[in-house]
């Protein structure tokens, strides 16, 4: 049977026609999945017991500082650090590892639900949301103290919200924009999501520009409310807006890998700011950034100056002045996502750091006791079962990861069903796979401004899939027939929704 003929086949059967086959029951329908999810819940029950309470991070002492700390400290917002204060409210870190893989199962479950509501087949739509479950790279984030499984939690909410539907009501864009504004708070990179969003809600808003004017207005306000909460509070704690306090340093890491300072306008104070080496010759974002090295770490900017005010304007002036240099550089950091293999790559972001290991990892320099946030959970006291972390190393370097081909691959096709490609120019999914697949692309392009690492590539392993299934559905299965019946894309159920 061709791939054609499978996507084809009806995924649901029109209501009242004689001689329909009976529904399979619930169970067997959706065995796929629910055996992926069994496994994935066991995998959890396995780290969690394996690294005992939590794996902890660089990152992790940081955003666990910033609950005692007067100031902000890194160059994340604080929303993670105020999901960690709750949840910390039972002081015992492992709470925090658990609640993340309670996530990371209810996002795989809307997931495969958004999937088989829009007509796919429940065998694809399992398979899409297999790597949530069974991912081990997804699985080690959870289980650290990190920003990113909330942040994907957020931002998968507010794309399910808005692709749920082919043409969602104004509720369903205020709550996604609820989440999708909530999720800035925890990582910047969710802002081309937002304007990824509000185009979709303008676009399936339906003829009229009082509608569409409603729609996107409705959507930018529930974006602005947690973020405007959040900076309320960022200025009532520390005196003003909490956006993190190292964005130029990171900027000038980028810059520094390729700046020619010859030619460039620049400031005398900054001029110890260029690189010595040649181009060839120097380290990699990571180094530049917070490398003892790198001129960074002994600059003093003259009086009146900040740091990092400095730095970004070092970096700005080398955009400017090699915007090509800057280009390739953000386009080859994010093309290194899409190798099948997670791969050791020179002067990037060692893999390892987001890879199980046989022991529990230790962090130089950084004593736990003098987190606070650490003493009073427990989180000084740590321990990893032998046994345990060993089969999951195994695992993980083994079979236990989606190579990113798959992704590149996924998004690929999203791209090609929302350009309408094959069925998919009259397929209701059109629009979804153009939400899904702008959000992912979105996401990774942004983190590729920064620097390469797999950790940045993480959204592309929970949602490229989901829209590579999408897009599978929309270019190989039926359109809308005179009865509207026999559709794969689920147009059946799509035009109770274009009534709304």
């Amino acid at each position: 049977m061709s791939l054609r003929t499978t996507l084809a086949a009806p995924a649901t059967t029109g209501p009242g026609d004689p001689g329909d086959p009976p529904r399979p029951g619930f169970l067997r329908r959706h065995v796929l999945f629910l055996v992926l999810l069994l496994a994935g819940t066991a995998l959890r029950v396995v780290a969690q017991l394996a690294y005992r309470p939590a794996l902890l991070y660089v990152d992790s002492f940081r955003y666990l500082s910033n609950i005692d700390s007067t100031g902000i400290k890194g160059s994340d917002p604080l929303g993670y650090t105020l999901f960690l204060r709750g949840l910390l409210r039972i002081p015992d870190l492992a709470v925090v590892p658990i609640v993340q893989h309670l996530m990371g199962l209810g996002l795989a479950v809307a997931l495969y639900a958004l999937l088989v509501r829009r007509g796919v087949r429940t065998w694809l739509a399992a398979l899409a949301a297999a790597p949530v479950l069974l991912d081990a790279y997804i699985l080690q984030i959870e289980q650290l103290v990190m920003s990113d499984t909330l942040f994907i939690a957020l931002e998968a909410t507010g794309l399910i919200l808005l692709a749920w539907r082919r043409r969602p009501p104004v509720t369903a864009i205020v709550v996604a924009g609820l989440a999708l504004g909530a999720a800035v708070t925890v990582r910047s990179v969710g802002q081309p999501v937002v304007i990824i969003a509000l185009v979709y809600a303008v676009a399936t808003a339906g003829r009229g520009w009082r509608r569409r004017l409603t729609r996107g207005a409705a959507l930018v306000a529930a974006c602005v409310v947690p973020v405007a909460a959040y900076g309320v509070w960022t200025i009532a704690q520390y005196g003003h807006v909490g956006l993190g306090s190292s964005h130029g340093r990171m900027m000038y890491g980028r810059a520094a890998t390729f700046a020619d300072c010859r030619g460039l306008d620049l400031p005398a104070y900054e001029r110890s700011l260029c690189p010595k080496q040649p181009v060839d010759q120097r380290p990699g974002v990571d180094v530049f950034m917070w490398g003892v090295e790198s001129p960074a770490s002994t600059y003093k900017p003259p009086p009146g100056v900040t740091k990092d005010a400095a730095f970004g304007d070092f970096a700005m002036r080398v955009f400017r002045h090699q915007p090509l240099d800057l280009a390739w550089a953000v386009t080859l950091d994010m093309l290194r996502g899409f190798q099948p293999t997670k791969a050791e790559m020179h002067n990037q972001v060692s893999v390892t750091r987001w890879q199980f290991q046989e022991g529990y990892p230790q962090t130089i320099g950084i004593d736990p006791s003098s987190v606070p946030a650490l003493v009073r959970t427990g989180g000084v006291d740590t321990y990893a079962d032998p046994g345990l972390a060993k089969f999951l190393r195994a695992y993980q370097l083994s079979v236990g990861y989606l190579p990113g081909t798959v992704v590149g691959l996924s998004l690929l096709l999203g791209a090609l069903a929302f350009l309408g490609v094959g069925r998919a120019r009259r397929s209701p999914l059109r629009g979804a796979c153009f939400v899904l697949t702008g959000g992912v692309t979105g996401m990774l392009l942004v983190a590729s401004l920064v620097e390469f690492s797999w950790r940045y590539h993480l959204p592309g392993i929970v949602l490229g899939p989901v829209a590579g299934a999408l897009a599978l559905t929309a270019i190989f299965g039926r359109t809308r027939n005179a009865r509207g019946v026999g559709d794969a894309s689920g147009v059946g159920r799509e035009r109770e929704d274009a009534r709304r």
